[in-house]
């Protein structure tokens, strides 16, 4: 009779040549992952303090302040609370953010005074948002 199967010596191979590939392949996966999430992070965050400033009927602006590491959402100069709870700030530890020190205030109609480009950068990975003067548009 035959016996279907593999043989120890094809497991052991296939195992080493899926450590290999792991090996380069995760690295690469890591970094650009942060980046984009931190994108993402931010987006929300500049959306949320736009949304919150029309909402208000132009009684608070809102503003969101960037630090090197990350930013925060503020109303008069005091960071808000988030609406999952705790404050509306972030910081990251291996990513960085320019330009740094930049407060993005938007009006009642949700625009700004000038456009701002940010650049969020995680090792060799990099990713852009920008935001656009008077329409206020977050992308």
């Amino acid at each position: 009779m035959r016996q279907h199967g593999f043989t120890l010596i094809e497991l052991v191979l296939v195992m080493v040549l899926v450590g290999i590939l792991a090996v380069y392949a995760a690295p690469r996966l890591g970094s650009g992952y942060d980046v984009a999430a931190a994108r993402d992070e931010l987006i929300e965050a500049l959306r949320y303090a736009q949304q919150q400033s029309t909402s208000n009927t132009g009684a608070a602006s809102f503003s969101v302040a960037l630090t090197a590491d990350g930013f925060s959402v503020q109303q008069g100069g005091v960071t808000v609370n988030d609406p999952a709870g705790g404050a509306y700030s972030r910081q990251w530890s291996d990513i960085t953010l320019v330009p740094a020190g930049t407060v993005i205030t938007f009006g009642s109609r949700g625009d700004t005074a000038n456009s701002v480009t940010m650049t969020l950068t995680g090792g060799s990975d990099s990713a852009t948002v920008l935001v656009e003067a008077q329409t206020g548009y977050v992308r």
